[in-house]
C-alpha cells in the first residue's frame, strides 16, 4: 500500500528502498503524511520523475524525465460498456511536443536502449514483419515475443519500437494499445 512506503525506505534494513522510479504521480503531495513521505523520496539514493509538471515530488528528485503532455501525444480509450462489442478509441496528438518534452512510451524505449534490454537483432523480424501489415506483424510478434521471457517483458517497449515506425508520427505513441486491439 502506498502509505508504507515511507516505512518501507526509512527502514534500517539491508533491503529497504533505494531508489524509486515515480511517473505522472506526486505522492510528495497526494499521500497521507505528506511530511514523512517527502523525507523518505529525500532519503533515497536515486530517484527518478517522470511528469509534465514540476510538482513537489519532481522538485525531490535526482533527475526529472520531462513527459508530453496529454494533448502532445496519442492517447486512446477502451470503451467496453457493450461486451463482447467492444470499442477501441485512438486520439492522435493535436500539437507537436514542446521541446525538450518525450512520450512515456519514448522515454520507456531510450531507457531499454540505454541498459541493452534488446538489440536490432531482436527488432529486425518484427520490423520486417510490420512492413507485411497487422496480420503478419501480430504473427510475427507472437511467434518471437512471447515464448521469450525478456522480450516478452519488454512487450509494450517492442511494440512502439518496431509497430510505432508503421503508424502516422501522431500516432506512434498508441502504438502499443493499438498493436493489442488489432
Amino acid at each position: 500500500p502506498c502509505n508504507v512506503i515511507a516505512d518501507e525506505v526509512l527502514a534500517d534494513h539491508p533491503k529497504r528502498y533505494r531508489a524509486m522510479f515515480i511517473e505522472a504521480v506526486n505522492p510528495a503531495h497526494s499521500l497521507a503524511d505528506s511530511p514523512r513521505i517527502r523525507e523518505a523520496l529525500r532519503a533515497l539514493e536515486c530517484l527518478v520523475v517522470v511528469d509534465v509538471a514540476m510538482t513537489e515530488t519532481a522538485q525531490l528528485a535526482h533527475y526529472v524525465l520531462p513527459a508530453s503532455s496529454q494533448y502532445e501525444k496519442a492517447e486512446c480509450t477502451f470503451f467496453n460498456f457493450e461486451s463482447p462489442h467492444n470499442v477501441f478509441h485512438l486520439r492522435r496528438r493535436l500539437m507537436e511536443p514542446l521541446p525538450g518534452t518525450l512520450s512515456e512510451a519514448e522515454i520507456h524505449a531510450r531507457l531499454c536502449e540505454a541498459l541493452g534490454a534488446f538489440t536490432e537483432e531482436d527488432l529486425a523480424p518484427l520490423h520486417a514483419a510490420a512492413a507485411q501489415g497487422l496480420q503478419a506483424y501480430g504473427m510475427a510478434f507472437a511467434m518471437t515475443v512471447f515464448p521469450n521471457p525478456r522480450l516478452r517483458n519488454l512487450a509494450s517497449v517492442l511494440l512502439y519500437r518496431t509497430l510505432g515506425p508503421h503508424l502516422p508520427e501522431d500516432a506512434r505513441e498508441g502504438a502499443v494499445l493499438f498493436g493489442l486491439a488489432a
